[in-house]
This record gives structure tokens, sequence and C-alpha cells, in this order.
């Protein structure tokens, strides 16, 4: 905030001694509406100004810039990220930026960052519609409209068909640039030529215009993948789109300057492109390699999924998908007990993924002393905290729990609907196996069903179905428990919640 507090104080010392020079004054507008926005999501003021003034100074500045430069694109792109402007404002302005953008192109046709930056447009164009849509919409109708076909959006009067036509042909031309200088890149150092200082200078702008190429196919990878009512047109879009993020980011020539793990933002979108792949496997076809290979969801996935109905979860999961699992995996705890109509104390016990507490409060009366729950989630914690059945709540992992010193004695540890989101449960096993006291403690549990005759990667036991949850075989389990050291001493199968309308059979263990 410092910094751009600064850099907004710097650029008006120039605009006041420049009136007549339209891209800073378009610029500072830019500064201005990104300050606001960061302010807003950091919960605090931006020197003293409300956001709502800094998005008009933003407004009455870019307007300014048009004035005196209205062939320039860019100050029609600041408007169209005003948030206070309509929405059919904003892209009504954004619409113009892009004429504007592809018509200068004209006398530059290889220049890729303009390129990317018409892409990047045009995405928000397709997408930022229907997001609007469904934010103003009851849950239902957000979701069918987000699901529903191309078509020309209601709030915009914008034809989405035409709109992805022009993505396809931006993405394409800045594609075909981009491979062509990276061809001759390495070719260059294939034949131990030195590069010359044009096409050096030409390829050290392509690291941040990659990112933003990605960044493009990325969100069109969720949009079309979102739209599940036919899956045959639209899934292998967003094969392709997913397919392409792994492409420009994962190159096999990148030199060491390049790493992706040195570039958080960057690795984190190959991971979550290869985890959305793997849930088209089923709709379209993929091959079956170890590169493909995805044993658990992201955890930002997982965290954005429940922290976006925390507040609504219980009657979502337990009144419209018959949620059940807590209860019925109580019953099987109790039924396993040694001698039938007792029922055991335990003195240290540990919720793996504990939501909101729903299984807290069936295994609490078992727990004599302390009962711990961890959830990726902080809004989930907070309502689990609210529901006032653990000791101790805690931001985390499951694993995190299990090597935490503080946690150790434990004789219970109850997973309930975590395992769907871990396919590769050898390490949570491991580490359960660890933590639990010897001979004593039990470990609770349940997954999704994968019938044994279905076939998976290796003969891995567990697949990533196409709801971005996995299901895991019985053999599985048993195998796992065996390696583990564990002694199964109930296994059942049962219905455990609704999805569609459809009855979801799951493993329950103990």
């Amino acid at each position: 905030m410092v910094s751009s507090t600064k850099a907004i104080s710097d650029l008006r010392i120039h605009v006041s001694s420049h009136a007549e020079d339209a891209r800073p004054i378009a610029l500072l507008a830019n500064l201005l509406v990104e300050r606001a926005k960061l302010s807003r999501n950091e919960g605090i003021s931006s020197s003293g100004a409300s956001n709502d003034s800094c998005y008009e100074e933003a407004v009455s500045l870019a307007k300014a810039s048009i004035k005196l430069a209205p062939e320039d694109a860019i100050g029609y792109g600041v408007l169209s990220t005003i948030p206070i402007l309509q929405l059919r404002e904003r892209m009504s302005f954004l619409r113009t930026a892009v004429d504007l953008e592809q018509e200068s192109l004209k006398k530059r046709v290889d220049n890729v960052s303009s390129q990317v930056v018409i892409a990047l447009s045009l995405v928000r164009l397709l997408i930022e519609p229907r997001e609007e849509m469904a934010r103003i919409n009851d849950e239902f109708h957000a979701k069918t409209t987000m699901r529903q076909d191309l078509c020309v959006n209601k709030l915009t009067g914008l034809d989405e068909r035409s709109i992805y036509e022009e993505l396809k042909i931006a993405l394409e031309t800045s594609q075909s640039i981009i491979w062509k200088r990276r061809e001759n890149r390495w070719q260059t150092r294939q034949t131990g030529q030195e590069a010359n200082s044009q096409l050096a200078n030409a390829f050290s702008s392509i690291p941040p215009t990659i990112q933003n190429l990605a960044i493009a196919h990325y969100r069109l990878g969720r949009f079309f993948r979102t739209m599940r009512q036919d899956g045959t047109t639209h899934h292998p879009t967003a094969k392709y789109h997913f397919s392409s993020v792994l492409e420009l980011l994962n190159p096999p020539y990148m030199n060491a300057s390049y790493k992706l793990q040195s570039q958080i933002e960057l690795y984190d979108m190959t991971v979550k492109s290869k985890f959305w792949l793997a849930t088209l496997e089923q709709d379209v076809p993929l091959v079956h390699s170890k590169t493909m290979q995805v044993d658990r969801c992201p955890k930002e996935y997982v965290t954005s999924l429940y922290s976006s109905f925390a507040a609504n979860f219980d009657n979502q999961l337990v009144k419209k998908l018959k949620y059940k699992t807590p209860a019925k995996l109580r019953e099987l705890l109790d039924s396993a007990q040694h001698v039938p109509g007792t029922r055991r104390r335990f003195s240290h016990g540990a919720d793996l993924g504990c939501g909101t507490g729903l299984s807290g409060v069936a295994f609490r009366d078992l727990i004599e002393f302390d009962f711990v729950g961890v959830d990726l989630s902080s809004e989930m914690v907070d309502k689990a905290k609210e529901r006032g059945c653990y000791d101790h709540v805690f931001v985390g992992d499951v694993e995190s729990i299990l090597t935490d010193p503080h946690c150790e004695g434990l004789d219970l540890i109850v997973a309930c609907d975590v395992f769907v989101y871990i396919g590769n449960l050898l390490s949570v096993f491991e580490s359960v196996a660890n933590r639990l006291t010897p001979k004593h403690g039990l470990f609770v549990f349940s997954t999704e069903l994968l019938v044994e005759e279905q076939d998976t990667v290796e003969n891995r036991g567990f697949v990533l179905q196409s709801c971005a949850r996995f299901a895991h075989k019985q053999s599985y389990v048993r195998n796992l428990a065996d390696e583990c050291g564990f002694v199964v001493r109930a296994m059942t199968v049962d219905v455990i919640r609704k999805n569609g309308g459809q009855d979801v059979s799951g493993i329950l263990a103990v």
C-alpha cells in the first residue's frame, strides 16, 4: 500500500505538469482503482479517502484521458474495471477498448502483448456478465446461469458465441507467435549460436505474456467445464484450455530462470489445471499416464468450496443432500465395540476435516478429555467453534494435526467425508497409525465407493470422478489398512448422501 501511495503521488506530480498527455492520466486512474480494490479487500481505507471517492476520481481521469486521445484503448479499459459503474456500461467500455486495440494491431500484427491483452479483455466480456448474473440470483438460478449454453447475454446484450470466436483467433495468434519465438530460441541453443539482441529482447518479454495467456486459458477452462448440461460439446473445449495452460507453463526446454517451483502462482495454476483435466476423463478420453495422475484435490479448491457456503452448510448438506455419514459412522463404531451394548470412552480424539462440527456432535460424548477439530476453511472453523463440541479447533489440513507434537496420545481419530478430496491415502494412513495410541486406538472414516470392477490407472484402487471427488475401492482400503498395521474391525457400504437426486454409496470403516 505504501509503494502504491508513492506511485500515485509521483504520477500526480507528472500529470500536473503534463496535462495534455493522455496515457499518464489513464495510468493514474488505473492506480487509483487498484488501490481502492486493495483497500477494500484488506478492510482498510485508502489514505482517509473512501473507496468510492477513489473510484469517482478514477472515472473522471479516465474520461479526461479518452477526451485527449479517443483512439487509445487504455482509458476505456480502465473504465471497464471501475465497480461503481453499471455492468452494461463497463462492458460497453471494454468492448470499445477491444475494438481500438484490434484496429491498432493491423499495423503490428506480431505484437504478442497486444494480442494477449485483447484475449484477456474478451475473456472478461465472456465471463464477467455471467458471473454478475449468478451473483444476483439465488443458488439454483446461479448454477443454471453458469451452466447454460453460449447465448446472447441478458445483462449486456453481447453475443457470447461471437465473443468466443474472436477469442479463439486472439489465442491462436498469440500462441503461434510464442511458439515461433520459443522454437527459434531453442534452435539457437541447440546449434550453439548466440542469440542476437533483438531476439533476446523479444523473448525477455515472453514470461509475463505467457502468464497472462495461461490465465486466459485457465478461466476459459473453468468456464466451459461448468457447462455440464452438454458435456460432449463443452468438455472437450475445457480440456483444450486446461491443456494449453500446461503447454504454456511447462515446456520441456524452459531454462532454470523459468522454473515453476520458484513462481508459486504459476505452479499452482498448473496443479489446478491438471486436477480439472483429470475430472474430465470420464467425458473426454485422456491419456492414462503418470503425468496425468492426481493424488488429491488442490487445497485452494477445497478451501474456497467450503468457505463459499459455510453459512448455509448444514442446511445444504443435511436437508438437501440428506447427509447422514456422522450418524452412520457412530452407529458402526458402537456396533464394533468388543462387548455388545457397552460404550467405550476415549481419552483424546481428533476430527479431521471437521467442517461445522456435524461429526463432532456425533462423537463428542465418547471423548473424556480433549477433542480437537481441524479444517482447511477458516469460515468452517468459526462455525465449528460456535457449535461448541470441540475443546480446540484450528485451521489446517488433515495431516497438520497428525504431525503436531501437542496432539499426542490420540485414541480416536475421525474423518467424515474427507477422503473424497484425497485419492492416495497412504500418507494419511501412515500418519494416523503413528499418532494413534498402540493397540487400543481406533480410526473411523468414510469415503465414496468405487466398484471393484471399474478399471483405474495402474490399478491404483481410486479414481477422481467428474464431480471432482475421489472414490475408493474396498480392496484398496483393506490393503492399505493392512500395510499400515491396522486391523479392520468393521467395514460396510451404505448410502451416505444424495447428489443430483441420486443416492451416493460410500465405504464406512472402523
